[in-house]
């Protein structure tokens, strides 16, 4: 499940698009004229607009909708595929070479099995779409 350097480099292509986005939208770090502007932010201010975004999903139906930086229909659907998410804690219960099982860090503990190849992004440690950790 070892991600791909054209996937890796397509996630740092799209993700930090669909934050600034979310961003101006949300207005959650002021005066920030670009992507590249709001990279270069703390981390701390960037994990803000990250999670107001994160309780904003429709913010990524508006982004594709308006494709503000022209990306393509591949693209678009990859970062559709992002409303799909599942925010928590997660362990990592096993690695597979086919899939990965992640438990929820809940009381809970519920299992979760995954074969994605898209990425989220957390902590140093690339993890499938449907499991982004906060």
């Amino acid at each position: 499940m070892q991600l791909s350097q054209a996937d890796a480099k397509l996630f740092y292509k799209l993700y930090p698009a669909l934050l600034f986005y979310g961003n101006q939208e949300l207005k959650v770090v002021k005066d920030v004229p670009s992507v590249d502007v709001f990279m270069e932010l703390p981390v701390e201010e960037r994990v803000s607009a990250r999670d107001a975004l994160y309780e904003r999903l429709d913010l990524i139906d508006a982004f594709v909708n308006s494709n503000p930086l022209r990306f393509s229909d591949e693209e678009l659907d990859v970062i559709l595929s992002w409303k799909n998410l599942v925010t928590g804690t997660f362990q990592l219960f096993r690695y597979l070479k086919k899939y990965a099982i992640f438990l929820d860090d809940s009381s809970r503990g519920t299992a979760r099995k995954s074969t994605k190849t898209r990425v989220g992004f957390h902590s140093g440690v690339v993890i499938p779409a449907r499991f982004w950790a906060r």
